[in-house]
């Protein structure tokens, strides 16, 4: 099987969540299979073994700026069929729903949640817009679609009922655990972000609405936890939302308690994880939450939401939560930060649901629904 791959989302040397797992089923398909060609806008995190790497948009990238994405939309229909058929590709895939809308070969697609149809909150219109028009189209037109987790196959039913349901794959994703594991913490990354000899909660991912970050503040201020900090790092996607953070916690006095942290690179994110007491990660929405993965391993202690994927990826390692009762948060809080036996469970329980996960399985699955899309088209 020569497999094309269309990883165009990668842009920019700042993936987030969906750039991250492109980048680690890429690395890892790219170990299993030598007949693999890649095109993307930045490769700086691609490894391709054997494998061929074509960058392209490169000079469109300044250019356009934050429009790249509508470019890309264009590129795809128009000018990656032609590159596809000039590189003698037997099938395609796309680590994201952004697939063609008519494709010669068989095409795989990946549709990581339904945020922007069931939580839009903090989504951009264009994307929201997307899900309602192009979306249906190219999952009509792939020979097979993949998504994360069954909370999320489930949706896409409700969402597109003419899609047959067994064109619709599981695969749940994996984590680097040559990178987040149990380690003592690194002193120099936490004193270059200012953590070093401070006790904190954390929370890691995009700043938007449908994160619940706001919750989170309240849910902070009433735990009794004054003696632990709140740190809030990611990459601002809703500036405004950002905004009135800023000014809530501004207003109630919270500017020595509560750090904000601009995006964290992955070299650093370990670090950040091991040296903090808990990570809260209680969002409206997920389609997977695999920070909640990344915080098991490092040995923290988890706080998640109790609605749609995350029960899932989290199983009993986990303390679950309505994400709208801020009350039930802070008991949450409170009850993992000073009740040991609380703690200790959670820990134990998370270092063993990661082993469930790797990304070495999720990019043998991917492989497979591949191979399986060609041979169907193609028929001995």
């Amino acid at each position: 099987m020569r497999l094309g791959i269309n990883a165009t989302i990668l842009e920019n040397r700042k993936p987030t969540g969906v750039g991250n797992v492109a980048i680690n089923l890429i690395n890892h398909m790219s170990i299993l299979s030598d007949s693999i060609v890649i095109w993307t806008i930045d490769s700086t995190f691609l490894k391709p073994q054997n494998n061929s790497i074509v960058k392209v948009l490169q000079g469109k990238k300044s250019f356009f700026k934050n429009n790249i994405s509508v470019i890309r939309a264009v590129w795809d229909q128009l000018v990656f069929p032609g590159l596809v058929k000039k590189s003698n590709i037997d099938v395609v895939f796309f680590p994201v729903q952004e697939g063609m809308l008519f494709s010669r070969v068989p095409q795989v697609v990946l549709l990581i949640d339904m945020a922007p149809l069931l939580n839009p909150g903090g989504v951009p219109y264009m994307r929201q817009l997307s899900y309602m028009t192009r979306v249906p189209f190219v999952l009509a037109n792939s020979s097979a679609i993949i998504t994360i987790s069954q909370s999320v196959k489930q949706e896409i039913l409700l969402k597109y009922p003419s899609i047959d349901e067994n064109k619709i794959k599981v695969v749940h994703l994996g984590y680097d655990c040559t990178r987040f594991y149990e380690l003592p913490t690194s002193d120099s990354i936490l004193m270059r972000y200012g953590l070093k000899d401070l006790k904190y909660i954390l929370y890691v991912g995009s700043i938007c609405e449908n994160k619940n970050i706001r919750n989170i503040i309240k849910s902070y201020m009433i735990s009794d936890c004054a003696d632990w900090n709140l740190v809030i790092a990611g990459n601002v996607l809703d500036y405004n939302y950002y905004c009135e953070l800023k000014c809530f916690v501004s207003a109630n006095n919270l500017g020595e308690k509560i750090k904000f942290i601009d995006y964290v690179g992955y070299d650093d994110l370990p670090a950040l994880y091991r040296g903090s007491s808990l990570f809260i990660f209680p969002s409206f929405y997920e389609g997977f939450g695999l920070p909640i993965l990344e915080a098991m391993a490092c040995g923290v202690p988890v706080v998640t939401s109790s609605r749609h994927a995350m029960p899932e990826v989290a199983g009993d390692a986990a303390f679950l939560v309505d994400p709208d009762c801020v009350d039930k948060i802070a008991v949450a809080i409170k009850e993992v930060l000073t009740n040991n036996d609380v703690r200790n469970a959670l820990v134990t329980k998370g270092l063993k649901r990661v082993l469930d996960f790797s990304w070495e399985k999720s990019a043998h699955q991917v492989l497979k629904i591949c191979e399986e899309a060609m041979k169907e088209s193609n028929p001995q």
